[in-house]
């Protein structure tokens, strides 16, 4: 199996620029620069990230094979043939003011599952060493080794190289990331995804019933406010129905208590007491890092010579 690194510098080749060993090698983050971060958290913070992950491991179940092959006839007689395969490549795009190790986790563990051969993570504008040490664990942790430094005004030119090398799509964990990184033209026909659900955490509970050191560990560079359950109707059984969720954090953290379903309402992602290194983004689905190719056919699949596949069935619809 080819190392991600080798993968990176293969995909990077053909540039004129980023494909010199000497450039890849300023901007690849060091074995030394992981072997600092690990060091630098602590076993509680490594415990809470791996926590995330296997929450994310289950929402997130390993595709079995790469490929998948789906053929199906309908009772009319009529064939559907569809071809599901991971991207080649996912970027994991943030800037130098993101620092959440859960919400980044959140992003490389469905690629990771996905079987996607190169998930490259992409800092934009981070010194080379002064990674925050949190995110460098999560990675590591995920398994991630391509990891690269990228200077702003390089962005738009990596991203016209990738539009033209690799089947890639492209995901940032970061709120309206785009909006202030623009997308080379090339590469707006790509697949990409940024989070839509609120910044922020909430925490509704009172003090000590929620473990804010942790959700500050996780969410790092998130403001974190307190909220009270009377802002939310259904939940503290009053008759308020203000409208005030609009502008409510994405993340809610309450006492074990209170009825996490009654928070729903006014909120993409509750987590009770007990939960607080959990999190996923409730709107990315792991259909994002595969592209699928659909057949109509007028006969049936059973007639046709159908080609070698990883994964091949016929059933009704």
């Amino acid at each position: 199996m080819v190392d991600p690194i080798t993968r990176l510098e293969t995909f990077l080749s053909g540039h004129s620029v980023m494909g010199e060993s000497a450039w890849l090698e300023q901007r690849i983050l060091s074995e030394d620069v992981f072997a600092v971060s690990y060091d630098t958290v602590d076993d509680i913070g490594r415990a809470r990230l791996k926590t995330c992950m296997a929450g994310l491991f289950d929402a997130y179940p390993p595709t079995p094979t790469p490929e998948i092959c789906i053929a199906k006839t309908s009772p009319s007689g009529q064939g559907t043939y569809c071809i599901e395969k991971p991207h080649d490549v996912c970027v994991v795009a943030f800037n130098d003011r993101f620092q959440s190790p859960a919400r980044l986790l959140a992003c490389l563990i469905p690629a990771v599952t996905a079987r996607i051969p190169l998930v490259l993570v992409v800092g934009i504008g981070m010194e080379y060493a002064n990674w925050p040490p949190a995110l460098v664990v999560a990675m590591e942790l995920a398994g991630i080794e391509a990891v690269l430094s990228l200077e702003q005004e390089m962005w738009a030119t990596f991203l016209t190289h990738v539009a033209g090398v690799s089947d890639v799509c492209i995901i940032t964990p970061q709120h309206s990331f785009f909006e202030s990184h623009d997308l080379a033209s090339a590469c707006r026909s790509l697949p990409t995804w940024q989070p839509t659900m609120h910044p922020g955490v909430g925490i509704i509970a009172e003090e000590q019933q929620v473990d804010e050191e942790t959700l500050r560990f996780c969410h790092a560079g998130e403001s974190i406010q307190q909220l009270h359950a009377e802002m939310f109707g259904r939940a503290s059984g009053s008759s308020c129905t203000q409208n005030v969720y609009e502008d409510l954090p994405g993340l809610l953290a309450i006492a074990s208590e209170y009825d996490p379903t009654s928070f729903m309402h006014a909120s993409s992602l509750v987590v009770q007491s007990g939960r607080e290194s959990d999190f996923i983004w409730p709107e990315l689905s792991s259909s994002f890092f595969r592209s699928t190719r659909r057949c109509f056919l007028a006969k049936s699949m059973a007639t046709l010579a159908m080609p070698t596949m990883k994964t091949y069935s016929i059933s009704p619809e």
